[in-house]
């Protein structure tokens, strides 16, 4: 949540400006991922005996081809990851239709990137709780339906003043990527 603040400090700087404002969030996303690099490459896994059967990446692709292909809950799974990938191709331009379309202050794209984490963080206890009770399929189902609400909810922010909707937007992104991936 901290990060927000840092965003709307750094794209509100007048001194800063395109590109130099963007280029130095860019640095500071890197060395914060460096750090999260470092800190998860430092867990070390408690020793247990595993069995490692080697194999070619040909005896693989022979193994796997045929499961995807079998397994209709394998193969459904798949697709709603590609069809989720390609909508978020468009999770970006959401900032510029912000600022270009509704006006929105380059400033305030800090409250957008807090919603986003807000929203994540959120729907991780309501995802956890699903998935406890009906399954991995319910969550995957009901991230899938908000994912897709995404672009009407973004459209609609076009009919309401204010930056309200598209705050919610933001939100709502948040909640449908925090599905355990």
């Amino acid at each position: 949540m901290g990060l927000a603040y840092v965003v709307k400090r750094v794209l509100g700087n007048s001194s800063l400006s395109f590109p130099n404002n963007y280029g130095l969030l860019f640095l500071l996303s890197f060395v914060f991922l460096v750090v999260s690099y470092v800190a998860l490459s430092s867990v070390r896994e408690p020793d247990s005996e595993a069995i490692v059967s080697r194999r070619t990446l040909s005896a693989f692709l022979r193994q796997l081809l045929p499961m995807v292909w079998e397994d209709r809950n394998l193969k459904l799974l798949l697709v709603t990851q590609i069809a989720i990938g390609f909508g978020s191709c468009a999770l970006p331009f959401y900032t510029l239709y912000g600022k270009n379309a509704l006006g929105m202050p380059a400033e305030q794209i800090g409250f957008l990137v807090g919603a986003q984490v807000v929203g994540a963080i959120a729907s991780n206890a309501v995802w956890g709780e699903l998935s406890d009770r009906v399954g991995n399929r319910s969550v995957i189902m009901f991230t899938g339906i908000m994912g897709a609400l995404v672009p009407l909810l973004a459209l609609a922010s076009a009919f309401v003043v204010g930056p309200m909707l598209l705050i919610a937007v933001f939100a709502l992104i948040g909640c449908a990527s925090s599905n355990g991936e």
